[in-house]
C-alpha cells in the first residue's frame, strides 16, 4: 500500500490514514484504555503460564502487534494463534532475507543489486505474496459482515473508500 507509493496516490493515502486515525481514538484516552486492556491480556497469559519458559520477543511481538490490529481491522490474536504464527514467521523471513543488505536500494547500484540477487527478489516476492494471502482472509471475512454506515476500524474505512471518489487508490 504505502511502501510502493509516491505522488497524489501517496497523499490519497496518507490523508486517509492521519484522518481515520483520528477518528479511531489514536491518541485519545479511549484507545489507551484498549492498549492497557491488551496489556492485561497479555499480564494474565504470563501469569497462567507462570513456571513454564517464555520467549518474551513472541510476547511483545504479540502486544505490538494486537495494538495495530486494533485499529487496523478490530481484531487481536493469542500468541499462539496459528494465524499470529503465520505473521510472525512471515515477518521473520522478509528480514532474514535482506539481512545482509547494508546499503540504501536506490539509483545505480540498487539495478546492479537485483541483477546478482534475482533468487533474493524472488523470494522476496513470493513471501510478500504469502503475507498479501494472509491479510486476503481478514478482507474476506470482513467483506461478508461489512456496513458502511457502521465503520469500526481502518479495515472498514478502506472498504468504504474503495467505492469512493479516490477508488482508484483503495484497490
Amino acid at each position: 500500500m504505502f511502501t510502493n507509493s509516491e505522488g497524489d496516490e501517496w497523499n490519497a493515502l496518507r490523508k486517509f490514514v492521519i484522518g481515520h486515525l483520528s477518528k479511531l481514538g489514536m491518541g485519545k484516552s479511549e484507545f489507551e484504555l484498549r492498549m492497557h486492556n491488551l496489556l492485561d491480556s497479555v499480564v494474565r497469559y504470563i501469569e497462567e503460564t507462570n513456571g513454564t519458559p517464555h520467549d518474551f520477543r513472541n510476547i511483545a511481538a504479540n502486544y505490538t502487534f494486537n495494538v495495530m490490529f486494533a485499529l487496523v481491522a478490530n481484531k487481536h490474536y493469542d500468541v499462539n494463534s496459528d494465524y499470529f504464527k503465520s505473521f510472525i514467521y512471515l515477518t521473520e523471513k522478509v528480514f532474514d532475507e535482506f539481512s545482509g543488505l547494508r546499503f540504501i536500494l536506490q539509483g545505480d547500484v540498487f539495478k546492479y543489486w537485483l541483477k546478482f540477487t534475482r533468487n533474493d527478489v524472488n523470494l522476496a516476492k513470493k513471501n510478500n505474496d504469502q503475507m498479501c494471502d494472509l491479510f486476503e482472509t481478514i478482507l474476506n471475512d470482513r467483506l461478508q459482515t461489512f456496513d458502511a454506515n457502521n465503520c469500526q476500524d481502518l479495515l472498514d474505512f478502506w472498504i468504504k473508500e474503495s467505492y469512493g471518489p479516490n477508488a482508484e487508490f483503495f484497490q
